[in-house]
Formats: structure tokens, sequence, C-alpha cells
């Protein structure tokens, strides 16, 4: 067993061509025998000669190419065969999520419990509970009008939290504000992307997957709708 490699599960797509192995076994056994004739030759060589030097002979000589080319044979017929094995891998990285929550006027609206606002806010903390924090990472914007990030990317989730606690009763966008009364996806969208481009820029390119979270109530504003469509 290779580390990784089943080799029980070791098959051939073309099992036909294993049976040219004869041949590069054969000469391989003649290969053997000429090494041991050429050492035997050698160590006469130095029994019966008598030189003011010590005479020194290459143990393969020229026979080293040959044994090159007998194993490049070999290994060709069977890569000729396909072969084929199944190979455990493990991916350690994580993922990015960008939370993107709508905090417009409209997540006031107390049709459900509490209103639209908090209950966002009880599934942003059951999302963060069920990630691993070891490589994943999240990241949060608010939108209406316009956008406002909160958290950069980041593997604390102490920081997550912290701003959830905060953010759980009311939404920061004030009802007094005209901006509040737009939901401006497309900004948020917009926000999102570069939270990620910003850390790339920062921490070079993660090998995490990137994940967007929208949370909006889905009544987008007018300006949104004619500049999506207009794309």
């Amino acid at each position: 067993m290779l580390k990784g490699v089943d080799l029980n599960s070791l098959r051939f797509a073309s099992p036909e061509y294993l049976w040219l192995l004869i041949a590069p076994a054969a000469l391989l056994i003649v290969w053997g025998w000429q090494f041991t004739t050429r050492r035997r030759d050698a160590r006469r060589f130095r029994q019966h000669r008598r030189l003011p030097v010590r005479e020194r002979f290459p143990i393969f000589g020229g026979l080293a190419f040959w044994l090159c080319l007998l194993f490049a044979s070999a290994f060709t017929i069977v890569a000729l065969a396909r072969p084929t094995a199944a190979v455990a891998l493990v991916r350690t990285a994580g993922v990015d999520l960008i939370v993107l929550q709508d905090g417009s006027a409209s997540m006031r609206t107390p049709d459900v419990a509490g209103n639209r606002w908090q209950r966002s806010m009880r599934f942003l903390r059951v999302l963060g509970e069920s990630l691993a924090w070891k490589d994943d990472r999240m990241a949060m914007a608010l939108f209406a009008h316009i956008a406002a990030p909160q958290i950069r990317l980041t593997k604390d989730p102490n920081t997550f939290f912290f701003f959830l606690d905060h953010l759980n009763n009311e939404s920061p966008f004030r009802l007094e504000d005209d901006t509040t009364w737009d939901t401006n996806i497309e900004l948020g969208l917009a926000w999102g992307m570069r939270l990620v481009e910003r850390d790339q820029e920062v921490y070079g390119k993660s090998p995490n997957a990137k994940a967007f979270v929208l949370i909006s109530d889905g009544q987008a504003c007018q300006s949104t709708r004619r500049s999506i469509g207009r794309r």
C-alpha cells in the first residue's frame, strides 16, 4: 500500500499489451548474464595483469545504456496498458463566505417572528455556528440604497458574532434617512466583490472556494432593476 494509493484497486484498461513485457524480461536476463560475465572478466584482469597503477574498470560500461533502454521499453508497454488506480485525495481548503445583508426599511416588516431583520440575524448566527472556522472565513456587508461593509474576510468567529450581537435588534440604516428606503442589490454585490479583491491584494490569492450569501426580502429598487436589465 502506497500512501494515498490503494494497490488493490489497480486495473488496466488495455491489458492485452501486458504480454509484450515478456520481451524486455527475456532481454533483462540476457543483460544480467552479460553483466556477470563483465564482472568476472574484470576480476581476472586484476589478478593476472601487473601494472604500476591500479587499473579501474567501470561497473556497467556500455551496459548502462541497454539497461535504461530495457526499463524504458517496459514502462512504455505498461503505459500502453493504461493502468488506473483509486487515489485518496484530501482537500484542506475551506470556504470564503461573503454575506450580503439587506438593511433597507422593508426588512423591519413584522410579518415573521420579531421582524425580517431579526429573523435574518438568527439565520446568520446558525450559519456562523455551522462553520468549522479552521480554514473557513466570513465577511459581511450591509446594503440599502448605499452599501456599508461591516466585516472583512476573517477566520475569527468572535469578530463575526460580535457584529451580530450589535446588529441583532436593528439595522444601522435609520428609517429617518432617505437612502434606507431603497434596496440596491447590485451595489451590495459590487461591495462583496470588493471585499474579495481587497483581501487578495493584501493577503494574496486564497485557495478557498468563494460563495456569496444574499439575504433580502427581494424587493429591489427600480434603479437596480433598470441597471441589471442593461447588463
